[in-house]
């Protein structure tokens, strides 16, 4: 099993997009919006409940409250370095 950096920080920067610090020391870019159209994510598209996103206290991943969480795993996999999209602009 692979294993992947804890989750350190994480800030809404915009409307479904999250800045995420890892452990390792990369900041990285994830777009909720994929999920916005799934249960129980649908509840993000409340703009202040969005930002209301709080890091695990392990760094095992994010979470808005019980029953809506994305793990480390999950933001890491499918997140962009941010120094990538700056190279991208």
């Amino acid at each position: 099993m692979k294993k992947y950096p804890k989750v350190t920080k994480v800030k809404p920067i915009s409307y479904l997009k999250l800045e995420i610090l890892f452990e390792n020391g990369e900041q990285r870019l994830y777009d909720v919006s994929k999920l916005i159209n799934l249960y129980p994510f649908d509840k993000l598209a409340d703009y202040n409940f969005f930002k209301q996103v709080k890091v695990d206290e392990n760094g095992y991943g994010i979470y808005w409250d019980d029953n809506l969480d994305l793990a480390e795993s999950e933001l890491f996999e499918n997140s962009i370095a941010i120094s990538a999209i700056s190279l991208r602009s």
